[in-house]
């Protein structure tokens, strides 16, 4: 933290430490990043294990505190996400287009009941691969129809590559999000398997 103060070009430096994912929000000229926290013993292999096709269910993962457990899924479920669209450069730039669109009209913000980044990326992913070979005008102008005329009835989730191998705790895991979120307007799952 002392670090990060002393930099110039960083300011407004706010730590959230009792959050169920502890964050660090700082401000680096007009751009406000989010910082998550986690706490583990050998920080070189970090990105190792998140990369690890089964990591939640790793003795290194269990072995890690709920809060470390929770940022670290951030992590995961970002790298699950691009793992699983068909063609990146599309999806980047629709996530781009997506997260530009709701901030200029002050809906991006998970903290105030709107949808925050993953959950966007999560949406535009599965659009992306619904329709593999639009191009990103088509698959952006496919993501507003799609979800325009939505009943948001069934839980919005991204399909897996290794599906074979993670079908059943898939399968639990909707069921457990659809039975515990099924008073919510819409239901996004996040790929952190």
């Amino acid at each position: 933290m002392k670090h990060v103060q002393s930099l110039e070009d960083f300011s407004d430096l706010l730590s959230i430490s009792q959050a169920k994912v502890p964050i660090i929000k700082v401000y680096c000229g007009e751009i406000q990043f989010d910082l998550l926290f986690a706490c583990v013993e050998e920080p070189k292999n970090v990105f190792k294990m998140v990369k690890q096709a089964n990591v939640t269910n790793s003795e290194a993962f269990k072995k890690l505190s709920e809060a470390s457990q929770s940022s670290l899924l951030g992590r995961i479920a970002c790298q699950n996400i691009l793992n699983n669209v068909p063609n990146r450069a599309t999806f980047q730039l629709v996530l781009k287009a997506v997260r530009f669109w709701a901030s200029q009209r002050g809906i991006y913000s998970i903290n105030n009941g709107y949808l925050g980044g993953v959950t966007i990326a999560v949406l535009v992913g599965r659009i992306c691969q619904d329709f593999p070979d639009l191009s990103a005008a088509c698959t952006l102008y496919k993501f507003f129809q799609t979800y325009a005329e939505s009943s948001w009835r069934e839980p919005v989730q991204m399909q897996l590559k290794n599906k074979s191998q993670r079908g059943g705790t898939l399968r639990m895991h909707l069921v457990e999000a659809v039975n515990k979120y099924s008073s919510d307007a819409m239901v996004v799952l996040t790929p952190n398997d």
